[in-house]
Order: C-alpha cells, then sequence, then structure tokens
C-alpha cells in the first residue's frame, strides 16, 4: 500500500524554512514569554503598539535570559544590566550609558494570522506570509460571530508521533472510549487518502451510523451521516472537518450545506522528543444541538491530555532508535501518517541539499 521508506541517519529532524506556530495570542500579555523551538530557546512579547517579536532568550552582553526582562514600550528590556531590544533584535537603549556598537540578538520573522503566532524558522529571506496555512474557518467564524477555542497540550514525545496519531482517527474507537469513540462508527466507515508535495488527506465517511454525540440532527432519527477529514500540511499544521448530516441527505462530495465544524492541530517541535501541542477549533452550524465553547474546550481537553497523551508519550518511551529502523508494521489506516512522513523527509532533504550547494 504505502510501502516502507528508509532516511538517511544524518537528516535534520526538522524543517527549517517553514512556519510553526510558537503561541496563542492570549499567551502573550504584559511579561514576556520563554519557550524553546526547534531546540532554541526563544523569548516572546509585544509591544505597546502590539507589534510581536520572537529573538533567542539571550542577552549578548551577560548571556541572561531576556524573558526575565519586561516590556518597555516597544522594547523588551534586559532584567539583568537593562539594554533594550526591539522586536528586530536591535539594541536601541541602555540603561547605563550608550548602545553598544553592534549589539542585536537573533531574532526570527514573526506574523499573526488566524489569533497564532507564527515564527518562520529558517532563511528570513525566504519568509513569506503566503505559505501560512489556511486556517481561514477561524477568521470566518469570527466574523459571524461564533465562538473560537485555541488551547495548548505539551506532549513528551515527537512531534511525528503526534503526527501519526492525527492522522489515523482510527484510534478514537479504543483510545477515546471515554470521550467521543467506542461507539462502533468508525470500524463501518470508509477510509480514503491523497496526497501532494506538501500535503496530505487522510479522510473517513461513515454513512448511516448511530450518531456518536449526544444530541441529534434536528428532524432525525438518531441515525446519521458522519464524516472525519484530516489535512496536514508540511511540516507539521493539521486541520480537521467533522460533519453530521440526517442519513441519506447529504451527497459526500457536497458537504457546504451541512451541519460542519472545523478543528486545528498545530505541532511545533520543542525538541526531537516533546512537542507543543496547539489545538483548537470552531462553533459549527445549527444542525446538531447546541455546544458552549466551555462544553467543547471540555471534552476535547480530556480526549487529549488524558486519552491521547499518555499513550502518546508510551509510545515514544518504547522507541529505542528512529522511527524506520523500528522497522514498524503498516496497516491501510496509517497511510497519512506514512505518507506525511515521506512527504516531509523529502522537503528536508531538498532544502539540506539546497544549503550543501550553497
Amino acid at each position: 500500500m504505502v510501502g516502507s521508506y528508509e532516511r538517511g541517519s544524518s537528516m535534520s529532524p526538522f524543517m527549517m524554512n517553514a512556519w510553526y506556530v510558537i503561541a496563542n495570542s492570549g499567551e502573550i500579555g504584559e511579561k514576556p514569554l520563554a519557550r524553546t523551538i526547534l531546540n532554541k530557546k526563544l523569548v516572546i512579547f509585544r509591544t505597546a503598539s502590539g507589534e510581536y517579536g520572537a529573538l533567542l532568550d539571550r542577552c549578548p552582553h551577560r548571556m541572561a535570559p531576556l524573558s526575565f526582562g519586561e516590556v518597555i514600550g516597544e522594547t523588551l528590556r534586559c532584567g539583568y544590566h537593562g539594554l533594550a531590544f526591539d522586536p528586530h533584535g536591535k539594541c536601541v537603549s541602555a540603561l547605563l550609558g550608550t548602545v553598544p556598537s553592534g549589539a542585536k540578538v537573533q531574532s526570527f520573522p514573526v506574523k499573526l494570522a488566524h489569533g497564532l503566532i507564527w515564527m518562520w524558522a529558517g532563511d528570513p529571506g525566504k519568509a513569506d506570509p503566503s505559505q501560512i496555512p489556511d486556517f481561514s474557518f477561524i477568521d470566518a467564524a469570527m466574523a459571524e460571530n461564533r465562538w473560537v477555542i485555541h488551547d495548548y497540550t505539551h506532549v513528551q514525545a515527537n512531534y511525528q508521533i503526534e503526527t501519526d496519531n492525527l492522522m489515523d482517527l482510527s484510534h478514537i474507537e479504543l483510545i477515546h472510549r471515554g470521550t467521543f469513540g467506542g461507539r462502533g462508527v468508525i470500524q463501518n466507515g470508509k477510509f480514503d487518502y491523497q496526497s501532494s508535495e506538501k500535503q496530505v488527506d487522510a479522510n473517513w465517511w461513515m454513512p448511516s451510523v448511530p450518531s456518536p454525540l449526544p444530541d441529534l440532527p434536528k428532524g432525525g432519527t438518531g441515525i446519521i451521516d458522519h464524516w472525519l477529514d484530516m489535512r496536514w500540511h508540511a511540516p507539521s499544521a493539521m486541520r480537521l472537518q467533522l460533519g453530521y448530516a440526517i442519513a441519506g441527505e447529504v451527497d459526500p462530495p457536497n458537504r457546504e450545506s451541512a451541519n460542519r465544524g472545523f478543528q486545528y492541530h498545530i505541532l511545533s517541535p520543542e525538541t526531537e522528543k516533546t512537542t507543543h501541542y496547539f489545538w483548537g477549533g470552531t462553533q459549527s452550524t445549527d444542525l446538531m444541538g447546541e455546544y458552549s465553547a466551555d462544553m467543547t474546550r471540555g471534552a476535547l481537553a480530556t480526549a487529549f491530555q488524558n486519552e491521547d497523551k499518555p499513550i502518546l508519550e508510551a509510545v515514544q518511551s518504547n522507541t529505542v532508535t528512529d522511527f524506520w529502523s523500528e522497522k514498524p508494521l503498516s496497516l491501510k489506516t496509517d497511510a497519512g501518517g506514512v505518507l506525511a512522513r515521506r512527504a516531509l523527509e523529502k522537503l528536508i532533504a531538498a532544502e539540506e541539499g539546497a544549503l550543501a550547494k550553497g
């Protein structure tokens, strides 16, 4: 089906010329935030005018963490000796005397999009905001005064282990029996997938199944058509479309008028073995019963924190070498994750090849 694939052991674990989420916008207040991304210790802050900055969390004077400092107007001032840096890393003032010549901290391009703060990890000259993955469903929900939730879970596992989990939703039946699984729905579904250079779709279509939710479609009998469409965008951003309709009323390719909800699942590697998992979703249309933001957040938090997280961290602990060296078995439903791994490794190899050529 998708076969086996091996990569060179010297390949970088991360794609660098890409946008990664480094925080939800709500996480950045008056104080700077320290966060490690791709093994880089960063400080993230927002100036008085609303501009975001992401700098290495290391003052060039005596290497103090800048996250120990404070935001003063349009700068982040080091809490040790008072050097102040703008969002681009330039030292623009010193508490005690003149600004040292050439004083600068490495900065990273930052963009606010869809309520999330994105950072370009690689060559700043290639930072194109149009390459930020499309999560415009968040903006649409806000424009229509539907609720939006943003949340976060820290996972002690490699980000691609989490990708595998999200791209194979058959695990819902067992892992999520305490929340929204365990009803025998997904086993009756049809799974299909497709892929391109930077995108993989892994979709489930489940016709004429019992509703997995306590509220039924208006006018329905409890038997619904249900779908789960997961889209991966390199390197590690996923969008899930969840759909429900009274059985037989919606043709699978034509779902625009059906009840649909959307979630985002975005993974930013902290290290090779730890991951920042940013997740959230939007209020769906009103075909199903009303679900509040708090109710939805609580159910998702329970599922991701109490059900997914323990098994993923156990998988990481049980992985002795790297993924392919473990020679894992592949099932049909692994196709999404395997194709995402293949696509990402090709992108990383191409990136490294370009660097080698200069």
